[in-house]
C-alpha cells in the first residue's frame, strides 16, 4: 500500500509531465491560448490557435 507522501510525489510527477489535463475546451472553433498555473510546479502556456490558409 502506498503512503500519502509517495502518492503526492507520483501525482506531482504526473501533472508535471501532463499539464494538458487542466486545459479547458474552447467555445470557438478556431481555438485560442491558455495559461495553466499549477501551484508548486510552474506555469504552462498553450497556443492552440488555428488560422485560415
Amino acid at each position: 500500500m502506498k503512503t500519502l507522501k509517495t502518492f503526492v510525489q507520483e501525482s506531482l510527477q504526473f501533472y508535471q509531465e501532463h499539464p494538458e489535463c487542466f486545459k479547458h475546451s474552447y467555445s470557438k472553433r478556431m481555438g485560442g491560448t491558455q495559461t495553466v498555473v499549477i501551484e508548486g510546479l510552474g506555469e504552462y502556456y498553450f497556443d492552440d490557435r488555428d488560422y485560415y490558409s
